[in-house]
């Protein structure tokens, strides 16, 4: 494959999420460091839009919608593409319809994945992403795209443009707790995942407010039926659905510390490297994928008692019971206790983490005898974060699938024959 050495405009395409725009944050950094006279466009959503309008190494912005797998405006979109004249085009997004974008917009040198059979046609120079390697950072995979320049994938956090006026705005807003830590509770997802449950997250509140030198700050989007549309509390500023993007922002900016889903905000809190907690709730989105960067975290994550294979959807009533006040409590106190100590997370502690909370193993023990020698391996693994099941052998297939989709099972060890361990993961 010719590497691309001197592009003079390139276009990077993320267009769907802001969470996943976010994540390519740091691909934008490594070009503008190889090519500081390059031209680096991009082209996106109207929420990625709104994030990268203030970049300050992106010159221009192209917004696109994509309704029913198709690409709204196609013709105009193209038209205004091939106008710019593009060297490159890489696809981030590997969606074959912007793969297919870089071709009709004749860009002569296009990047993307070519584990995607539909799309990988259409690059110049598809890159083999190892999407079954369970250890990889999406970060991590972004940056593989960048092969054609000689740039090494690694996994480090990108630079978060916030205007001033912005960062001021959020300044004035929490002078109310001047004498207090502001703490930030982002309440709400985007949609692919789920919100902590809100009746832990009130009393919460109150226990904290009640105890600590902590001003709470409540923030995201107001949505139906919500415990905290009219909240009001001495000790909490409630913002939900009072704020613009960028003013979120400075208000993540700004305070000491961030509790949140697995989402975009929450992404912007690890990035700005504020301590936080996050509430990983959904089975197909491991820390090992999307985990926090930020030098102190805590992940709450416990999807391993769950009947259902979940991978569209998760059953918030069924499987977030165990998220209540006392271990919100928990993991607040020991992310203050990592703050206090002044140990931060280097970026191997940071994957150890990750793989903590995301690797699942069913272990099949021949004997009592195995168990009990066992026994203790295993609680200890337990009380780290890392699950790791052991049982007798099932009876039959059916019984080791189950098992594979209770505890969100990726790793099988022991006494079980590779077919049963093909079959399990089917």
């Amino acid at each position: 494959m010719k590497p691309i050495t001197q592009p003079k405009k390139i276009l990077i395409q993320r267009a769907d999420r802001l969470g996943d725009v976010i994540c390519t944050l740091p691909v934008i950094d490594a070009l503008q460091k190889k090519f500081p006279n390059t031209q680096l466009d991009y082209l996106t959503s109207s929420i990625g839009s709104t994030f990268l309008k203030s970049h300050k190494y992106l010159k221009k912005i192209h917004t696109l919608e994509i309704k029913n797998n198709q690409i709204k405006e196609k013709k105009a979109l193209v038209n205004l593409l091939k106008k710019e004249t593009y060297d490159v085009y890489l696809s981030l997004w590997n969606h074959p319809s912007l793969a297919k974008l870089g071709v009709e917009a004749k860009i002569p040198n296009r990047i993307g994945d070519k584990t995607n059979i539909p799309a990988r046609f259409y690059y110049t120079h598809p890159i083999r992403q190892w999407w079954e390697d369970y250890n990889r950072h999406q970060i991590e995979f972004n940056m593989d795209l960048l092969q054609p320049f000689n740039i090494q994938s690694q996994l480090k956090p990108g630079q978060i443009t916030i205007p001033e006026n912005d960062l001021e705005w959020a300044r004035n807003c929490l002078q109310i707790c001047s004498n207090k830590k502001p703490l930030v509770i982002f309440t709400g997802t985007g949609g692919t995942n789920h919100p902590i449950p809100e009746t832990a997250v009130k009393t919460f509140i109150e226990k904290i407010s009640a105890e600590h030198h902590w001003h709470i700050i409540l923030a995201g989007q107001q949505t139906p039926n919500s415990l905290f549309n009219q909240y009001q509390h001495p000790n909490v500023l409630n913002l939900l659905g009072k704020t613009t993007l960028f003013q979120l922002m400075g208000i993540i900016h700004e305070r000491h510390a961030f509790i949140g889903p697995d989402t975009g905000p929450t992404h912007l809190a690890s990035f700005m490297q504020k301590p936080l907690i996050v509430f990983s709730s959904m089975k197909p989105n491991p820390p090992n994928r999307w985990g926090p960067l930020s030098p102190h975290f805590n992940i709450m994550r416990q999807e391993y008692n769950c009947p259902y294979p979940c991978f569209k959807q998760c059953h918030p009533q069924e499987c977030f019971s165990f998220v209540t006040p006392e271990l919100l409590t928990q993991h607040f106190n020991k992310l203050c206790k990592a703050i206090n100590s002044q140990k931060p997370y280097n970026t191997e502690q940071i994957k150890t983490q990750h793989r903590l909370y995301s690797l699942r193993v069913l272990y099949i023990y021949k004997n009592k005898t195995e168990q009990q020698q066992l026994a203790p391996i295993i609680e200890k693994f337990n009380q780290q974060g890392l699950r790791i099941f052991a049982t007798q052998p099932p009876k039959n297939t059916k019984g080791y699938i189950d098992l594979v989709i209770k505890h969100n099972i990726n790793i099988l060890q022991g006494n079980i024959s590779k077919l049963k361990i093909g079959r399990a993961h089917v």
